[in-house]
């Protein structure tokens, strides 16, 4: 008998099938192929980690270019207590500002609230370019050599490119192979910086960076700090040192 150009119920059931096996071993190959993120190790303080993480993960490859950051009528409120409210702040590729205010009016967590860490009591916050917040929270292996610890958020940025450049910008890439719980308090903040700069995010949130900074130290952050801005980078500071920031807002806390 010859063909008749129409399939029986058997036949399709079987081409299903067919094609089902097919489909379900592109779809393992796929995942195979997928890369996958090194999980943190089980000893870091999820309290710590868990926040920058998600943080990080979410930082976009930088454009400097599209670095901006648009505060609008934002308030902020912790322990019941309103720390500040109706801050407004616009700032373009290239800009820098300054944080200035008494203890405890809310610095630090004005810094926190525009990296997500902390809720917003009222207002709008937009960015552009992705963000990095240094701030007193290491955030690295202590049981690993320091270029490993670090190169596990470099990994997660896209950034395994830029931390060599970024070691030698804050003087530490002699430290690499030293375990991150032997450095010192200036080692360390270097570490945190070095960690800024690698990210790629075209926002940098640093909170007190110059503690535990010596004269180098706070000389090779004023000219990270130049380099991103001349790339199109932005920075936002809260800081008691004085750090060399031309045609920077002042941005009153209160």
């Amino acid at each position: 008998m010859g063909w008749t150009g129409r399939k029986s119920e058997n036949d399709d059931k079987r081409d299903n099938e067919h094609d089902n096996d097919n489909d379900n071993d592109n779809e393992n190959e796929h995942e195979k192929n997928i890369p996958q993120a090194p999980a943190p190790p089980s000893h870091w303080q999820s309290a710590h980690i868990l926040p920058m993480l998600r943080m990080m993960t979410s930082t976009p490859a930088l454009t400097p270019a599209k670095a901006a950051l648009r505060l609008d009528n934002v308030a902020c409120r912790r322990g019941g207590r309103l720390l500040f409210t109706g801050l407004s702040l616009a700032l373009a590729p290239g800009d820098a500002a300054q944080i200035a205010g008494p203890n405890g009016i809310g610095k630090s967590s004005l810094l926190r609230l525009i990296a997500g860490l902390v809720p917003r009591f009222h207002g709008t916050i937009e960015i552009e370019g992705g963000l990095a917040l240094a701030d007193e929270s290491l955030a690295l292996d202590p049981l690993d050599p320091l270029e490993q610890a670090l190169g596990y958020w470099a990994r997660l940025d896209g950034g395994m490119v830029r931390l060599a450049n970024a070691m030698a910008t804050m003087g530490i890439d002699h430290l690499a192979p030293v375990p991150v719980r032997m450095l010192s308090t200036g080692q360390r903040k270097r570490a945190v910086l070095a960690r800024t700069i690698a990210s790629g995010a075209g926002l940098w949130l640093l909170d007190e960076p110059g503690n535990g900074l010596d004269r180098d130290g706070l000389e090779r952050l004023e000219r990270a700090v130049a380099a991103h801005r001349a790339q199109g980078g932005i920075i936002l500071i809260a800081s008691h040192f004085q750090i060399n920031l031309p045609h920077a807002q002042l941005v009153t806390v209160a």
